[in-house]
This record gives structure tokens, C-alpha cells and sequence, in this order.
């Protein structure tokens, strides 16, 4: 019976295009991302940074952003202050940067604001095997 809860429980763990982050713990979407090979795309943000804000608005909530990520990417969002030690195992140093992981390895990153088009283009790039220039991809709208 349990298991079968699990596995219930498994089928509302994708983001979809209503929702775009999954309520799983880390290693559970590195797992679930890893198993049904699509990205993992972890978005570290914190309650008091204003980037953050208006990314959750203008780029998490863009419909065109979720519909991408329901199909390509199970992503997690982690509060810095909550989860200390998942933000240090990152090296997260600036918010928002968002960190995606390709077959369990992490592959690029981006820090800063970023508009729906360019975490787009950005996401695209990793699909293709794309890594930024220097591993860390500005979005030259937030210069």
C-alpha cells in the first residue's frame, strides 16, 4: 500500500505548466531528473532579494517558461536561508542564480535576473550541450 502511495505520489512531482518547481527534496529531483533524463534546474533565491521577485513574476510565471519546463526539466527552487547547506555545496554566492545539472553533474549556470527569453535561450543551449563562456551566463538585459 505504501509503495503504491509513493508511486501515486510520484505522478504530482513533475513540474508542469501551472507549477513549475517540484515540491521533492534535492536528491529526490536529482534522482527523478537523472531517471527520466531531463535536466535538473535548481533556482536559488531568498525571500528578501528583489531580483528574485520579479523573476518568480515575469520568468517563472511566464506560460512559455513553464511549458518548457514541464517537458525538458524538473526544477527545484531553494531558499538560501532555509537550506544553508545545499546554497554552500553550490557555492552560491549571489541571488538569483540558478544552477542546472545534466546526468546528475552540474553543467552551467547563470546568476543574476534573468527575462523569459534568455533563461530560455539559456535552457535551450544546455539541451544542445551549450556551457556558457566562462561558466557563469549573463543575461546583458540585467547589465
Amino acid at each position: 500500500m505504501l509503495a503504491s502511495i509513493l508511486v501515486f505520489s510520484g505522478l504530482f512531482a513533475n513540474p508542469t505548466p501551472d507549477e513549475p518547481f517540484t515540491d521533492l527534496a534535492y536528491v529526490a529531483a536529482l534522482a527523478q531528473a537523472t531517471k527520466q533524463g531531463k535536466l535538473l534546474m535548481v533556482d536559488f533565491t531568498a525571500t528578501w532579494c528583489q531580483p528574485c521577485k520579479r523573476m518568480e513574476k515575469d520568468t517563472w510565471g511566464d506560460p512559455a517558461v513553464r511549458t518548457w519546463l514541464a517537458e525538458h526539466a524538473i526544477t527545484l527552487q531553494v531558499d538560501v536561508d532555509e537550506q544553508k547547506d545545499l546554497a554552500a555545496q553550490f557555492e552560491v554566492q549571489a541571488m538569483p542564480t540558478v544552477v542546472v545539472m545534466r546526468d546528475g553533474v552540474v553543467f552551467d549556470r547563470v546568476i543574476g535576473y534573468q527575462d523569459a527569453p534568455s533563461l530560455l535561450a539559456w535552457g535551450r543551449g544546455v539541451l544542445a550541450g551549450r556551457r556558457s563562456d566562462d561558466g557563469c551566463w549573463r543575461n546583458p538585459a540585467s547589465s
